[in-house]
């Protein structure tokens, strides 16, 4: 289920890249500790 999740998180991850840079490095933090 997480490595599903992760799949589809990266998705998100990566239009989210587009608009907020900030929001990425927030979140790779949240997913590295996770």
């Amino acid at each position: 289920m997480v490595f599903e999740r992760r799949l589809t998180d990266g998705r998100a991850v990566t239009r989210m890249r587009e608009r907020r840079p900030e929001a990425v490095l927030a979140w790779d933090e949240l997913t590295a500790s996770a």
